[in-house]
């Protein structure tokens, strides 16, 4: 049974009707002791039975495909307890391990226990063929802990440290050290209630308050202890506290960043892991989840599924598999990239086929048929594929390609979005300004900064974004959009579409039969001479927008400022020789008479709307 909770796929190990308990895990391998029988799953498959015994056998642990146990049996002098261990293939009994041996741990080849000598506890290890005893003394030493060839243990309320040559005594006080866990040279216990680091080099107290912190584990310089019912994270620099409830929170673990443990949630216990950045819950039933273990992000823990406790296994959802869509402008790029991103890092290779294929673009005239493999190492979140564009310098319309992946290895990978979709367009997005290159047709202009886009000598269409634009079409018949900024438009050669948009605008058409749109706002229409050609505004209101014309380019003795009412006139045509600009409301029609009823013929220069209420006001002269 499986099921994906959190980020996680639990899977539910055995489904018997006895109690399956004390679970440790290494890598996928988890090993556990049920009545009188040891199991080991090696990758989530299915149990293999180690040890079955009339007696106990009981607390395995783990190490690579490595197990060891203690294993009860009758004598001839009674009950013994010995200790076994299974080297991946072949159980077998450790020698020497005396009568009482107990409390068995593992690293790769080597195991070591306590085991009773004429009535005191002492350390005894297994080096892969021979037993050595590493004390003797007259006071109990118990507890061992093993990481290589490094082996902690406690003794008479110290602690002691064995490097493989020989044994250092860690403390001398008159507190009670107890409980020490080891990882590499690095080693943590508790005493009278607080928690002590020795990193190889010195011993740092974690600790110092009036609550009782318990049960320290350690993974390289990193620790986490329980301290009246919450969790504490040691991160190598600083605490952090990582539960803070009315709950019983215990049984922490880590590996890492990584930090286990089981806490009361109303009546039963459930399983909480911090990744460090947060903190999920992986279990939420009315049933008691305990005693869970941590090897990287894979979690084990014993959970009561009906009268009975079961072994379970939680492990990373797989990660998935994620292509983006590419869009490349047509003149500027030679290849299309797409990304490919995976969700989490993965510890082994994840390769992918991918292959391209038409949909509006054509393989072999607008890009170069592709397929290959790509390779995610462990770590790796990102990788790419670059895709060919063939004459890319026609102007043409939007092409779209695909590329699709396909899953080689392995096979738990999952696909997000498989399919990726290329668009080989005309337009060309800026966040900054830009010239637009030869044989791209359309620029629009994106982000928040005030910036400023140019045409090229072609057709072009082009977009500013919602802040102050300079839009310039120079060459050609060029569309121009203002957005919601006071924007710049200028048309230049050509006959132009000129939209203000939103905002006070300036619009200058230039030459070539433009039409000037203003849009929402106070506008200003350039008209630099008379001889422009004429112009169309669609949307000229007087009072609120005005039309600017040049004193150097139309002449016939205008000055800079507002145009002098003797100097405009409503009608027909001019009617004294002070008259430049005449509306016809009828018509529509602007027109600039250099002599008013002089010889010299008056010059239509724009259209606008019929019957508007214009006067001298609605006309400015620039220099």
């Amino acid at each position: 049974m499986s099921n994906y909770n959190n980020g996680y796929i639990i899977k539910q190990l055995t489904n018997n009707s006895f109690d399956d308990e004390n679970p440790q895990i290494w890598g996928n391998n988890i090993v556990w002791d049920a009545p009188n029988r040891v199991y080991l799953s090696k990758n989530g498959s299915q149990p293999i039975l180690l040890d079955d015994d009339v007696f106990l056998s009981a607390l395995p642990q783990i190490s690579g495909n490595n197990v060891a146990w203690m294993d009860t049996d009758y004598g001839l002098f009674g009950l013994t307890f010995d200790i076994y261990f299974y080297d991946g293939n072949t159980s077998i009994y450790v020698p020497s391990s005396g009568d009482v041996g107990v409390n068995p741990q593992i690293s790769g080849n080597n195991v070591v226990w306590e085991g009773n000598d004429s009535g005191d506890w002492e350390i005894y290890l297994y080096k892969g063929n021979t037993t050595v005893q590493l004390t003797d003394n007259d006071f109990d030493d118990e507890n061992p802990q093993i990481w290589g060839n490094n082996i902690v243990w406690q003794g008479d309320g110290e602690i002691y440290f064995y490097n493989g040559i020989r044994i250092t005594q860690l403390t001398s006080n008159a507190i009670n050290d107890e409980n020490p866990q080891i990882s590499g040279n690095k080693i943590v216990w508790q005493g009278d209630g607080e928690i002590y680091f020795y990193n190889g080099i010195q011993t740092i107290r974690l600790t110092n308050n009036a609550i009782n912190d318990t049960n320290p584990q350690i993974s390289g310089n990193k620790i986490a202890w329980q301290g009246n019912g919450e969790i504490y994270y040691y991160n190598g620099i600083r605490t952090i506290r990582l539960t803070n409830n009315n709950f019983d929170d215990q049984s922490p673990q880590i590996w890492g960043n990584n930090v286990v443990w089981q806490g009361k949630n109303g009546s039963d216990y459930e399983i909480y892991c911090y990744n460090g950045i947060r903190t999920i819950q992986l279990t939420n039933n009315n049933f008691s989840e305990i005693n869970p273990q941590i090897w990287g992000n894979n979690i084990t823990w014993q959970g009561k599924n009906g009268s009975d406790f079961e072994i379970y296994l939680a492990t990373p959802e797989p990660p998935s598999i994620f292509i983006g869509n590419a869009v490349v402008t047509e003149g500027t790029n030679l290849n299309t990239i797409f990304t490919v991103t995976l969700s989490r890092t993965s510890t082994i290779p994840i390769t992918l086929k991918y292959t391209t294929s038409n949909q509006t673009a054509r393989a072999g005239l607008d890009y170069q048929a592709r397929s290959g493999t790509i390779t995610f190492r462990p770590g790796q979140l990102r990788q790419f594929i670059g895709i060919l564009l063939l004459n890319n310098n026609l102007n043409e319309t939007h092409e779209t390609f695909r590329i699709t992946l396909t899953q080689v290895n392995p096979s738990d990978a999952i696909f997000r979005k498989a399919v990726g979709i290329a668009t080989i367009t005309d337009t060309l997005r800026s966040a900054i300004s830009r010239t637009l290159p030869a044989r791209v047709e359309n620029l629009t202009l994106i982000g928040t900064l005030p910036i400023n886009g140019w045409g090229n000598a072609g057709n072009n269409t082009i977009i500013g974004n919602q802040t102050n634009n300079l839009l310039n079409g120079l060459a050609a018949n060029d569309t121009l959009a203002g957005a919601s900024g006071d924007d710049i438009l200028v048309g230049a050669l050509g006959n132009d579409l000129l939209f203000g948009g939103l905002g006070n605008d300036f619009l200058s058409g230039g030459l070539g039969r433009d039409i000037l749109t203003g849009g929402i706002g106070r506008d200003r229409f350039v008209f630099s001479s008379s001889n422009e050609r004429i112009d169309s505004i669609t949307d000229f209101l007087p009072i609120a927008d005005t039309l600017l014309v040049s004193a150097r380019g139309f002449g016939s003795g205008l000055k800079p400022g507002v145009l002098p009412v003797a100097q405009f006139r409503t009608g027909i045509g001019a009617v004294d020789a002070n008259d430049r600009f005449i509306y016809n409301r009828a018509t529509g029609v602007l027109s600039f008479d250099a002599d008013g009823i002089g010889a010299i013929a008056r010059i239509p220069i724009a259209v606008l709307d019929t019957g508007l209420a214009m006067t001298n006001a609605d006309i400015v002269v620039t220099i």
